[in-house]
């Protein structure tokens, strides 16, 4: 179960790293701006939207809440970019 305290530390974390919401059915949630989640203020419940909707949460059913894993940062190009 994922706690009220769990929530807001995790969503005012500075500066900000995007995370996954891991349930008990094994479906994952990524949370890539602060915007994007909420909590209810009993924490039992929890607003996720993302490129596919609104996702509404059991916080009871939530397993983890963890950074996300980023892919690696692709090399730039243009001007200023190292060759």
């Amino acid at each position: 179960m994922a706690t009220l305290e769990q929530f807001s530390k995790i969503v005012r974390a500075m500066p900000f790293k995007p995370f996954v919401v891991s349930m008990a059915s094994g479906k994952t949630l990524t949370v890539r701006h602060p915007e994007n989640v909420s909590c209810s203020v009993d924490g039992l419940e929890m607003v996720v939207h993302d490129e596919n909707g609104m996702h509404f949460v059991d916080t009871r059913l939530v397993d983890m809440m963890d950074a996300a894993q980023s892919s690696p940062d692709k090399p730039r190009k243009g001007k200023g970019a190292r060759k």
